[in-house]
């Protein structure tokens, strides 16, 4: 890779391999701009939010990207940009007066959207800047990426990195739509767009492809079906030590909980009989996030499937409840909900009529007990054999067990 980086630059070999993984070049000079203080490509983004939304007014497709700009700067604002990002802009529809959310990207379809990627890239705020790369889904700047020379030893990944933190802070309206940033010389940083964040509280991570090395790496992640995964199911807002921030998975939690999603649909499309697994962990690599990122995305994937998150100590209910679930924003109607007590367990599997309580639950290990759950066991089984459809045949409860070696072995 290096040989190629001498031959071409580094800024151009990632423009380079960009387009090969599915992003179209456009220069600067011919981006659908409506100005240098204007970081929307309008006039695409009104083509796909017509082609997603059929049927939708002008009228309509204004408002939405009316409520689009309008969000304020700063955590909640960048919350709601997300939000809409993943789920569409709730307007109410002219024709019909009813309540919609209007989709800006089809995640269902990825080859609909529109991959951009351009290059010193212009834009005004509080001061002139020009990004080296910007990616634009759908008209949109989703990805900012600084790059600096690998041969100039006065630099570092670093200085890209406080380069588009600086960015943040001198045309703050452009980065309230990019999502991730990626600091690139002879290595490549990816990190969260959290503008109201210091430097030295924004986490910054690698990701690590196997067989490839940092900068292909991070191409690899930025590839277009790949980045809509990230945006959709592995970036969210949560509360850390007080302050509001956003998470990105690093390439292990993703790998592994796609890993586990992958195995739960293969189930229930009836392409294997295997219905469990076991993922390693070292510690401080994230499994609870990891569990968080499968469990929502399954939520998001299944219909009203039931999963729970089960620990074996109250100490770590509380603390992946109270402290992450509560505090992580995964989405408009997600209550993940806590089983403190056996009657509630109770509740939650013999709801609708034994069919079982849609939703995410947090329950400890010790509720299943023979001895504290023998009565309810017996009951459901019961209720099994005299009719079918019950929590007891479902194969969309999925159960993730925390510290799985505690209670799963011997």
């Amino acid at each position: 890779m290096f040989s190629l980086v001498r031959e071409r630059g580094i800024e151009d070999y990632v423009v380079d391999e960009l387009v090969k993984h599915g992003w179209r070049y456009v220069d600067s000079t011919n981006l659908e701009r409506e100005g240098v203080n204007k970081p929307l490509l309008y006039s695409v983004l009104r083509r796909k939010i017509h082609a997603f939304n059929p049927g939708v007014s002008e009228e309509d497709v204004s408002e939405a990207i009316s409520l689009l700009e309008g969000r304020s700067l700063g955590p909640k604002g960048a919350r709601e940009v997300l939000e809409y990002l993943k789920f569409g802009v709730p307007v109410k529809l002219i024709k019909t007066r009813t309540s919609a959310r209007l989709k800006l990207i089809d995640y269902s379809n990825p080859d609909r959207n529109e991959f951009v990627v351009s290059r010193q890239v212009t834009h005004v705020g509080l001061r002139e800047i020009r990004n080296d790369i910007l990616l634009y889904v759908n008209g949109i700047p989703i990805v900012s990426i600084e790059v600096k020379s690998p041969t100039d030893p006065g630099t570092s990944w670093r200085d890209a990195f406080l380069q588009i933190k600086r960015y943040e802070r001198e045309v703050p309206e452009l980065y309230k739509y990019v999502q991730i940033g990626v600091a690139v010389e002879a290595v490549a940083r990816y990190f969260p767009i959290v503008p109201w964040a210091e430097a030295d509280n924004v986490p910054v991570y690698e990701w690590r492809e196997g067989g490839l090395d940092s900068i292909d790496s991070a191409i690899e992640m930025l590839r277009p079906e790949k980045l809509l995964d990230i945006l959709r199911f592995y970036t969210y807002f949560r509360m850390e030590e007080g302050r509001e921030t956003k998470v990105i998975a690093r390439y292990m939690q993703y790998r592994a909980a796609n890993k586990i999603v992958e195995r739960v649909l293969k189930r229930l499309r009836g392409e294997s009989d295997v219905d469990r697994g076991l993922i390693w962990h070292w510690q401080g690599s994230g499994k609870t996030l990891t569990m968080i990122f499968a469990a929502a995305k399954l939520y998001w994937l299944l219909e009203n499937p039931m999963i729970f998150f089960v620990v074996d100590r109250i100490e770590l209910q509380n603390q992946l409840y109270y402290e992450n679930l509560t505090k992580l924003d995964l989405g408009p109607e997600v209550k993940p909900k806590l089983i403190d007590n056996i009657e509630r367990l109770r509740q939650v599997l013999s709801y609708n009529d034994y069919r079982g309580e849609p939703g995410l639950f947090v329950v400890t290990i010790q509720k299943f007990l023979p001895e504290e759950f023998e009565m309810l066991e017996k009951l459901l089984e019961a209720v099994a054999r005299s009719r079918p459809d019950t929590v007891m045949d479902r194969t969309d409860v999925v159960v993730l067990i925390d510290e799985a070696h505690r209670t799963q072995y011997g």
